[in-house]
């Protein structure tokens, strides 16, 4: 891309509280990448963590107002670009 900066990705636990991010790739079993995609977490979704832990809480989407809660077993990886910019959070 021209003029943006190239982001290492990480995994999603890393993030801190609040901190925007784009998922950039899920490694784990088939049917567990499969079932995250089906939550609305997939390659190119926005994200922000609210509360990080395990459980984490995430939103999920351009706006945000998708919230999901997420205990990753250790079958799947999600890594993720951190993101300049948070996603507007909804009426909260």
């Amino acid at each position: 891309m021209i003029g943006s900066e190239h982001v290492a990705a990480l995994p999603l636990v890393q993030l801190r509280a609040e901190e925007a991010a784009c998922v950039v790739e899920l490694v784990g079993a088939p049917d567990e990448v499969r079932r995250l995609a089906e939550m609305g977490l997939s390659v190119g979704a926005t994200i922000r963590m609210i509360r990080p832990g395990a459980p984490c809480l995430l939103a999920v989407g351009d706006t945000g107002a998708k919230r999901l809660s997420l205990r990753l077993s250790g079958e799947v990886d999600i890594l993720v670009a951190p993101r300049p910019t948070p996603i507007p959070q909804s009426g909260l």
